[in-house]
């Protein structure tokens, strides 16, 4: 009983915060993903900038979210087989623990990096207002898509398909 008050505690403290704080809202299709500087739980520090010539997945996510735990080795699996393709993924933890991190890192074995700290980055330049959101950038830095929930690995696929297709 106490874990779902609190889950529902924090999704509504998100969706209140996310609609009182920002003024313009998710980036759209097309639109320079807003930039944002974060660090992993194993100390490096991240700037998606600094991923231009990549396909990135920004997945916001949180330790209280089921979908979340369920898709964990999916997306392992999907980085582990795309990554030498020029697909990156940038897990933003938007949650409260300190330790969760950590221990989704370690219970699923995540190469992938998850950021800590990001919970203003989901809120005022993504307004994310549930759990899993991901935001697919291009090579260029656009927004390609938003995908609310998981992402499957022929949606990963496609992009790259459309984007090295489109290079030539």
């Amino acid at each position: 009983m106490k874990s779902q008050i609190k889950r529902l505690t924090i999704l509504l403290f998100i969706s209140l915060f996310a609609f009182t704080s920002c003024k313009k809202g998710a980036p759209k299709p097309g639109e320079i993903a807003p930039d944002f500087k974060l660090s992993s739980v194993d100390g490096k520090e991240y700037i998606l900038s600094a991923e231009k010539g990549k396909l990135v997945m920004v997945m916001f996510w949180t330790d209280n979210c089921d979908i979340c735990k369920k898709e964990m080795p999916i997306v392992e699996k999907n980085y582990k087989d795309l990554k030498e393709q020029g697909f990156e993924i940038l897990a933003v933890y938007v949650g409260e623990s300190k330790t969760a991190p950590k221990e989704f890192k370690d219970k699923y074995g995540l190469t992938f990096p998850l950021l800590v700290g990001g919970l203003d980055v989901a809120l005022d330049n993504y307004a994310v207002n549930a759990t899993p959101t991901n935001f697919i950038v291009s090579p260029s830095g656009k927004v390609i898509r938003k995908i609310v929930g998981l992402v499957e690995k022929p949606q990963i696929e496609g992009f790259l398909y459309n984007i090295k297709r489109d290079a030539k």
